[in-house]
Formats: structure tokens, sequence, C-alpha cells
């Protein structure tokens, strides 16, 4: 403690400190004390020695006193680091933090480390695909795209069914056969993925770990782009947003970018993740797939996936189609650059201090076990860190800085200093994050002064009562500017069911109401009792204001 004779605690046993050989030894019973090393007797301070009559050291009214000292010595220096804290304005610091990265950012520093670790990568991503690695027969290419137009045929009748439900009520499949006839299904996975499911499955997951293998782990897409959040096995809204806004497989379309949280809660996992991979099976360099959270075996076996492979695959094909996916989750990877401006990821940032190279360099495969190791703490970051909230006054969290996240040692809590001077640092104009849904939401969040944006495309997740969403990026301006121009960000939403049937509860209310005061459709002509109760309400209304009037014409 502060305050002791050479940083060292005082103690009436007989101990020596392994960090110091010449440390002084207290006999523990009474008699002549023992010497140091040094010849010094025990209870020297300053050459000056206080002999305690029963143990011949320092009394114990000197032993306690020093604690004491020592704590109104800490509590000095905080006191004293308090007040400097309080004199500083933390939005001067973040902005000579903006300054300082950008600074960096523009200045040409050599790092070898860096640039013979991306040589290594680099080198590795090629061998592997030399040697066929990522090569994608002709045979799983038909059977995805078998899949794939079976599925925009389903897409295309859900709105003409009767009326929008929640995905888990969405039990049943209408599809059009090829005779033009519509036809009932219960079993989406015989008929996305024909009457051998199993091998289709484990099909797609073979080879999209091959593919993600030869890929980096920070993937790049350009513009335009969609941008989707959390799935969580909702399929049906899956489906929805692919017939509203567009397919992936259109010529000259976008990149689709889907920001993690496939699997775990939902209805529909497998057919959401069978999908997912179909799609990058056949699209390689069009769909990315980046690794969220519940992209983890242990998070599968408490949520939902393992079980529902084992369920509805069998207890023992269904537990080897699970490894075959967790192979591929192992390969996703953590983040996206967006037109080498937006960068995606699962979570957040976490406290900021790693860098797009260091994501570049991150080697593959990355189990759950290795990812529980201390030097990856800021991968976990990656995907399980939360923003500040920009109106966040409680005292425990405030706005600026990395605070403890309640989800854990996983993850952090980063105010808007970071994420400014996080972007600043990298070259980024934007973060694009999901993992967090909202009660009442509209599905995204534009927070951070612009610089962070939340989208989550599960609709009704958990009873949140959400609206989903998706991002579309593209080039704003003249094509013909060097650079292509800026870029626009535009949300894309699908309205909530549950706020859809709350909406339409209060509209038959009023109608109702409307009904039982007399009036027909709502302007129609009134009854005799309606007009009596009309006359009424607007007298009394006329007599309040006479009453207001009186009264202001007094005062």
């Amino acid at each position: 403690p502060i305050g002791s004779p050479r940083g060292r605690p005082r103690t009436s046993r007989a101990v020596r400190s392994p960090a110091s050989p010449r440390s002084q030894i207290v006999s523990p019973g009474g008699g002549t004390p023992k010497s140091s090393p040094r010849g010094t007797p025990r209870g020297t301070q300053g050459g000056s020695p206080k002999m305690s009559p029963r143990e011949g050291g320092e009394s114990p009214r000197a032993t306690r006193a020093t604690p004491r000292s020592a704590r109104r010595e800490h509590r000095t220096t905080l006191l004293r680091l308090t007040k400097f804290e309080s004199a500083v304005n933390p939005e001067i610091v973040a902005r000579w933090g903006v300054i300082g990265g950008q600074i960096l950012r523009r200045v040409v520093v050599l790092d070898f480390g860096g640039i013979s670790s991306n040589l290594l990568v680099t080198k590795r991503l090629h061998r592997r695909s030399k040697h066929g690695t990522g090569v994608v027969f002709d045979s799983v290419r038909r059977r995805a795209l078998a899949v794939i137009s079976q599925a925009w045929e389903l897409a295309s009748s859900i709105p003409e069914e009767p009326q929008d439900v929640l995905d888990g009520e969405w039990r049943q499949a209408c599809a059009i056969g090829p005779s033009g006839r519509r036809s009932t299904r219960s079993d989406l996975l015989t008929l996305l993925f024909s009457t051998e499911y199993i091998d289709t499955l484990a099909l797609f997951a073979k080879t999209a770990t091959k593919v993600l293998a030869v890929q980096p782990p920070l993937a790049m897409a350009g513009v335009p782009c969609r941008i989707f959040g959390d799935i969580h096995g909702q399929l049906r809204d899956l489906l929805l947003f692919f017939h509203a806004f567009g397919y992936p497989d259109e010529v000259d379309g976008p990149h689709f970018v889907f920001n993690g949280d496939f699997v775990d809660r939902g209805a529909h996992q497998l057919e959401v993740v069978g999908l997912l991979f179909a799609l990058k099976v056949l699209l390689p360099e069009k769909v990315w797939l980046v690794r969220g959270n519940h992209e983890d075996r242990i998070m599968n076996q408490r949520y939902g996936f393992m079980e529902e492979c084992t369920t509805r695959l069998g207890k023992e094909l269904g537990g080897h189609v699970f490894e075959l996916f967790h192979k591929a989750f192992d390969q996703l990877p953590l983040a996206c650059l967006v037109a080498e401006r937006v960068l995606v990821l699962h979570g957040g940032i976490g406290d900021g201090r790693w860098s797009l190279e260091d994501v570049r360099r991150i080697e593959r495969p990355l189990t759950t076990a290795k990812l529980g190791t201390p030097e990856l703490y800021w991968v976990n970051n990656m995907l399980w860190s939360d923003p500040v909230e920009d109106d966040d006054t409680s005292s425990d969290v405030g706005t600026f800085g990395v605070h403890e996240s309640p989800r854990g040692a996983r993850g952090a809590l980063f105010g808007w200093d970071v994420t400014k001077t996080f972007c600043a640092r990298n070259g980024l104009g934007l973060v694009v994050r999901s993992h967090q849904c909202k009660h009442d939401s509209c599905g995204i969040d534009v927070m951070h002064e612009n610089n962070l944006i939340r989208v989550f495309s599960a609709r009704d997740y958990e009873g949140h009562g959400n609206d989903g969403a998706v991002l579309f990026l593209e080039r704003g301006g003249d094509e013909d500017d060097e650079g292509g121009g800026p870029l626009t960000v535009r949300p894309q939403v699908l309205r909530s069911t549950t706020k859809a049937r709350k909406e339409q509860e209060q509209r038959e209310q009023h109608k109702t109401e409307e009904a039982e005061n007399g009036f027909v459709g709502g302007s129609g002509p009134l009854s005799l009792h309606g007009r009596r109760k009309s006359m009424r309400r607007k007298s009394q209304v006329a007599a309040q204001i006479r009453t207001l009037t009186g009264r202001a014409t007094a005062a």
C-alpha cells in the first residue's frame, strides 16, 4: 500500500516477499527481533528504530496508522484526478482525437510488420484458390439455382395471402406448381430443397465453407448495395424484402450484405441459412455474409439452432449437418467494407483500438474456443458491443468513452467520441451495425453525429413490435465526377404486423363509436338520437367558450 516503507506491506507473521529477497522478517513471537540481510534492525525507518516493548518492532498503533495514511493519500489522489477530469471538456478531447486520426490517416508510415502480414494472408488465400479450394462445380450451382428459383416463386405468392401474419404463424407455404395451379405445402424444407433436403443442406454448407475460405476476413463490396440486419430464422420477412425491393440475382443489381445472426429463435432457421448459403454459392462475389454473435456454437446450443437441426433432421444426421454449418460459420468474414467508406459489422467497434488492417490479418477458421482467448478480445467486441445512446444521461453510463457492457465481458459500450475517432483514423464515413432490437422502433437508428446507423430486419422480433428495415447505399451526384459522387443511404422498411393489427383495431373501434353516436360511415346523415347528442355537445362547448372568454375579459 501507499505510505509503507519501500512500498511493502507490514505484517505480524514471518513472511518473505517473493519479489524482494532482502525483505525484512518479523518474528512471530516475542524476544529479540531478527535482523535483515543488511544488518538493519527490524522496525527501522529512516535510521530511527522504534521498538515495541512486546515484539521488539513497531508499536501496534504505528502499524495501524500506516493504512489510514495510505487511504488518506489515495483519497487525495482520486480527488485531484476527479478535479482534473472535470476541468477537461470531453468534446474538445474528441475533436482533437478526430484531428489526430485524420493526420495519421494522411501521413504515410511504413509498417513493415503490417505489410508482411498482409502479404502472407494474400499468399495463403491465393494458394487455396490455386489448388481449387473455392471452385464451385456446375452440379452444385444448378442445385443452388433450383432452390433460389423455388424461393422466388414462394416470395411472389406471399403478397397474395389474405392477410399479413407473423413469421411464427406462417406454417403453410403457397406455391405455384408446374401446371399453374396453387398448391399448399406444410413442409418448407421439401418445398425449397426437394425431398433430399438433408443432402442439399450438407452440400451447400461444404461448398460455402470452401468459398468463404478463399475470401478475405474483411469482405469488399461495391455500390449500389443493400444491407440486411438480423434475420433470426424469419424466412417470410426475408422473402418479403426480396419481393418488395429486389432480388440478388438480378442483372446489374446491387450487392447484398447480410450482417449476421441468420439463425436462433426463429421458426424457419434451416430454410434461412440454407437459402443464404445457396445465394453465396451461386453469387460468391455479389452476396456477402458477415459473422454475428449467434454464429457461435454455444449460442446455437442455447437459443435453438442445434435443437432445430436435431428435431427436423434427426438426431444423428441433424448433428452432422450442424457441424457442417459451423465449419462454414468459422470461415465467415467479421466485417464488410462497402465502397471503401462504409464499414458493416455486427456488434460495434468496442474500444476502437483496432484498425481495418488488423481485421485483414485475422487467421481463420475462427472457432468458439479461439474466440475465447484474451488476445482476440477486440474481435469479441466486434460481435457483442453496443453504442451508448446520444441522449443517455444516466449516472452510471455517460455518453463519452468506453464502459462495461451489460452483456458481459465480451462486449463494451462505446460513446460517440470513440466512433468519430475510429472513423477518422480508418478513413470511414459511416459504421453500420445490427445486433440490437428496440421496442416499437422503425428498424433503424441514426446516432453518434450521423457516423453510426443501426439496422434490424426481423419484424416483431421476440414480441418487440418493431418494423423490419434494410439500408440501400448508392452513389449520388454526377456519375462523371471523380470518385462517383458521395454515397447516399436510404432506409427501406416493412411495416410491423403487430402495429398494423393495433391500427386496424383502433379504426374498427372508432367506427363502432361513430355508429353508436349516430354517424353513418363516419360522415353520413345523423339519426334523431345522434342529432340530439350532437346538439348537446355543441351547446356544452359553446358554454365553456363563453365562460373562458368572460374570465379572460375580467382578468
